[in-house]
């Protein structure tokens, strides 16, 4: 996520807010310390043992963290990358599905998030999963919107109210581009 980014979500994130947040670091603290309640998925089990002892250490109560990891996919499904084949667009997880990640906030009712953050994997993937959970006047924040690889979902989104926020990311060190749509 870009400083920028940040920045505005700090200004705009209250605590009587509910947050769901696919892929988690050092956004997960920064959420969890701000809102009421947030639920954050992650893929890696390495990462996953990190973050939590960081929560644990921080006496975070309010996030409840699951781990999803990606599964071998069927010898049948198609290996090109599109939204409903729940794919990465990363190389190294060439091979691999991500449904049970993607589908983990299908277990909400509709408008149940003030927000939900697309920070992870199979982020088209997210995006169409994800949109349905933000209630009416929330937002879903993508990162890396710029990336030709979520023009997809960029589409799906469609014509809403959007804030992008470009500028030098912190975990990447380079410039790129989150955005902000309400919903």
């Amino acid at each position: 996520m870009t400083y920028k980014a940040a920045r505005w979500l700090d200004r705009h994130l209250r605590k009587d807010m509910s947050v769901f947040e696919y892929g988690s670091g050092g956004s997960t603290v920064f959420f969890a310390n701000r809102v009421h309640r947030l639920v954050s998925v992650e893929h890696d089990a390495a990462w996953h043992t990190q973050v939590s002892e960081v929560l644990e250490k921080r006496g975070v109560t309010s996030c409840e963290y699951l781990l999803r990891e990606p599964q071998p996919a069927p010898p049948d499904r198609p290996s090109e990358h599109r939204w409903d084949l729940y794919t990465s667009t990363d190389r190294d997880f060439a091979g691999f599905v991500f449904d049970g990640y993607v589908k983990t906030i299908d277990a909400f009712p509709d408008g149940s998030f003030d927000l939900v953050v697309v920070d992870g994997r199979a982020r088209s993937s997210c995006v169409h999963h994800g949109l349905p959970k933000v209630r009416p006047g929330g937002m879903l924040l993508l990162d890396d919107s710029d990336r030709p690889d979520y023009a997809d979902a960029v589409d799906w989104i469609g014509p809403r109210p959007r804030t992008d926020f470009r500028g030098i990311s912190p975990a990447a060190g380079t410039l790129t581009q989150g955005s902000v749509w309400r919903v």
